[in-house]
Order: C-alpha cells, then sequence, then structure tokens
C-alpha cells in the first residue's frame, strides 16, 4: 500500500515538472517572438533612415515646457521634413532651372501605310501613271520607322533636333502595267523597290508648367513650339532589267504642341504630341504627326533619369510641285505602335 501511494507521488510530482518546464519553454518563445519584432522593427527603421531625409529637431530650451531660444547653437542647423525633402535630389529631380541640361531618346514606330510616289521625268506628260506607284501594289503595306532626338534645356526654353526615317523595302509582282520616272514596266513584272521618307528638324519649345505638386514638379506641361524641317524623298524600282530611281530634298516650317500630364509629380507621365506644316502649299510638303505616350522614369539619379515610353502614332504627308506633271508622293502612316528610351542628363 505505501509502495502505491509513492508511485502517486513519484507521478504528481514528474507532471509538475513538465507542467514547469511547458511553461519555460513558452515564456521563452514568447521572448523570442518579441525580440524578433524589435529586431526587425530596428532594422526597417535604420533601413528607412537610411534611404531618407529624417526630422532634425531643434534643441528646445529648458526655461519652459512650450518655450524655444530666440538663437540656436551654430552646430544646430534645423532641417524641415517636407515631401520635397523625400522625393529629393536622389529621385532624380532638382529644380536647379540655371543649370544647362541635356537629353537623348530613340523611338522607333511599326504599323500600317498607305500612299504613292507619283514621280514623272522632267514634269513631261506620259513619263509617269497617275497617282502611282501605290504603296500596296509594291508589296508595302506596313513599314517600319525610327526616330533619335536631342535636347538642351535651360531654365523653360529647350532647342531641339530630331531625325526620323519611314523606310519601305518590298518585292511584289504588278497586276498592270506601270511607269515611273519614264521607265516602262510591264504588267506581271517582278519588282524590287524602295521608297524612303525622311523628315529632320531643329526648333525651339517654350515650357508653360502648371499645378506644382508637393515636390515642387509640375503636373502639367505645355510646349508649343516651332521648327524648320527638310523632307528627304528617296526612291528606286527595278525589275526584268528596268531600272530608275529618284531622290529630293525639300524644306517645310512646322508648328507644333507638346501637353504632358504627370499626376501627383511623379515618376508616371502621359505626353500628347501634336505637329504640322502649312498645308496645300506647292513644293512646300506637308507633314504632321499626332502622337500619344505613356511614360515611366525607370532610373532616377541626381543628375540622371532614364525613361521608357509606350504609345501610338499617326503620320501624314503630302507633296507636289509646280511642275506639268508634278511629283506627288502622299503617304498616311498609322496607326504605329511606339516604342521608346530616352536619358536625361
Amino acid at each position: 500500500m505505501q509502495n502505491a501511494i509513492d508511485r502517486i507521488e513519484r507521478g504528481m510530482n514528474n507532471s509538475r515538472l513538465i507542467r514547469s518546464h511547458r511553461e519555460h519553454l513558452m515564456q521563452n518563445r514568447t521572448y523570442g517572438y518579441f525580440a524578433a519584432f524589435c529586431l526587425l522593427t530596428g532594422v526597417f527603421g535604420l533601413h528607412s533612415t537610411a534611404l531618407g531625409q529624417t526630422d532634425t529637431v531643434p534643441p528646445i530650451s529648458n526655461t519652459g515646457p512650450l518655450t524655444q531660444p530666440d538663437t540656436m547653437p551654430a552646430d544646430s542647423t534645423p532641417q524641415v521634413w517636407t515631401e520635397r525633402s523625400r522625393e529629393g535630389p536622389e529621385s532624380g529631380w532638382d529644380d536647379d532651372s540655371a543649370r544647362l541640361r541635356f537629353s537623348i531618346g530613340a523611338q522607333i514606330y511599326y504599323g500600317r501605310i498607305d500612299g504613292y510616289a507619283q514621280t514623272p521625268l522632267g514634269g513631261e506628260p506620259g513619263s509617269t501613271s497617275h497617282q502611282r506607284p501605290r504603296f500596296s501594289e509594291l508589296g508595302m503595306d506596313n513599314a517600319w520607322s525610327g526616330r533619335v532626338s536631342f535636347a538642351a534645356n535651360w531654365q523653360h526654353q529647350e532647342g531641339f533636333a530630331d531625325a526620323e526615317d519611314i523606310g519601305m523595302r518590298a518585292s511584289d509582282t504588278l497586276r498592270s502595267g506601270l511607269t515611273t520616272h519614264g521607265t516602262d514596266f510591264s504588267a506581271g513584272t517582278r519588282v524590287h523597290s524602295r521608297i524612303d521618307l525622311g523628315w529632320f528638324r531643329a526648333g525651339y519649345r517654350y515650357h508653360f508648367d502648371f499645378a506644382r505638386a508637393s515636390n515642387d514638379r509640375p503636373q502639367l506641361t505645355l510646349a508649343p513650339y516651332a521648327d524648320l524641317g527638310a523632307l528627304d524623298f528617296y526612291y528606286r524600282i527595278h525589275g526584268d532589267g528596268s531600272f530608275t530611281r529618284r531622290e529630293y530634298v525639300k524644306v517645310a516650317p512646322q508648328l507644333g504642341l507638346i501637353a504632358s500630364w504627370r499626376p501627383n509629380g511623379g515618376r508616371f507621365s502621359i505626353d500628347a504630341d501634336l505637329s504640322a506644316s502649312p498645308p496645300g502649299i506647292s513644293s512646300i510638303p506637308f507633314v504632321a504627326a499626332e502622337q500619344i505616350t505613356a511614360n515611366y522614369e525607370f532610373l532616377r539619379r541626381p543628375r540622371f533619369v532614364m525613361i521608357g515610353s509606350l504609345g501610338v502614332r499617326f503620320e501624314q504627308v503630302n507633296f507636289y510641285d509646280d511642275q506639268r506633271v508634278p511629283n506627288h508622293v502622299r503617304a498616311n502612316f498609322g496607326p504605329a505602335g511606339v516604342l521608346g528610351i530616352a536619358f536625361r542628363f
């Protein structure tokens, strides 16, 4: 009987010991969770301090709980933390408008094209088919285009230059006879053709800024501009032993407007660019373009920004001269997809 009582007491002592160990482990686990939380909070706090500016509080006088000395020690330079401070130079935006800044960019376009390249020889009747060759009969239904640009900005002023080329190369079989630039191609001839419409321009823009955000970046910018451009036309066709080519350069003035919307002065923006030269004037090419792009600043540094863009573009070209039978080039390009990259520094 006594042995049974001893076994029961030993069992109760063992259960108390197990319960005590379990409570100790649970208490240590709670301490571990709390320590881990404090550690992570400290790490994130240090990380945030390293990434952004922190508030610097000026020393408070001991004369009273709500009083502040009229003068501060020389080594205490108070800073006021603002949204603009957070955006800061490290964001790639600075308001040093007196600094001369530059930008370079490149865009590629691909889309539908239609039109024709009526090309006589010396303006003589019978030296070209009327409003032919059409791009479609040469196998040119789509076109690639590329543009490179350079700009220099100082305060609100900008000087710029860019070069664009709509290049078409194709081969097809003529369904009807063609006369172009005094050369005849019979129906059924396999012809190989190349047409380039280059547009080179240089001009001046002025930027009007509106609705500045908390970081002092304008949310809306309107930039009217004027430029002088040159249409560089190149045409070549050959097949079945016949060959001809024609090229010329014609100059035209152009007016345009860029409207840019940047919500809250952030990295994302939407740009609309409209431009046109005077229409309906002999020997002065009409070149117009309408483009809208969505842009994002992927990389921002104190004096370097990289921007990517996606969008859509339409472009129209119409040129005719005053010969008896005129050179007459007409092209409608678009809708064309836009893919671009630009750098500001």
